[in-house]
């Protein structure tokens, strides 16, 4: 398993993340939070042909939809006697971080460096 998270700042960049995520993945199911949201979907692996969970968190800071913070987590997929991802988790990561600046960049919102938790 493995995790990040970043902040984001700009105008509306919760709502505006939010339906961003809700077009670019095909979202399982989601749960709302305080001041928050987690999205859950399956991402097909073909290096080891199986299915990775990312759970997304998107959540406000300071109750303001101006600000928000992004976990990202992704998990599952290995396979075999020591349940080997052969890296599957670390590139869903920077899929998913990539899409959020490439978003960012666009709008015009402050995006962090995505730091590793896990």
């Amino acid at each position: 398993m493995k995790a990040s998270y970043l902040t984001i700042q700009g105008e509306d960049c919760y709502f505006e993340l939010l339906d961003m995520f809700e077009r670019e993945i095909k979202i399982s199911f989601k749960s709302n939070i305080i001041d928050g949201v987690l999205l859950f979907a399956e991402d097909y692996s073909v290096m080891n042909s199986s299915d990775l969970m990312i759970v997304i968190r998107i959540q406000r800071i300071n109750s303001k939809e101006d600000q928000c913070e992004i976990e990202i987590v992704s998990g599952g997929g290995g396979e075999g006697l020591f349940s080997l991802t052969f890296g599957n988790e670390k590139r869903r990561l920077n899929k998913f971080a990539n899409l959020i600046y490439e978003f960012c960049q666009h709008r015009r919102y402050q995006a962090s460096e995505l730091v590793v938790t896990k």
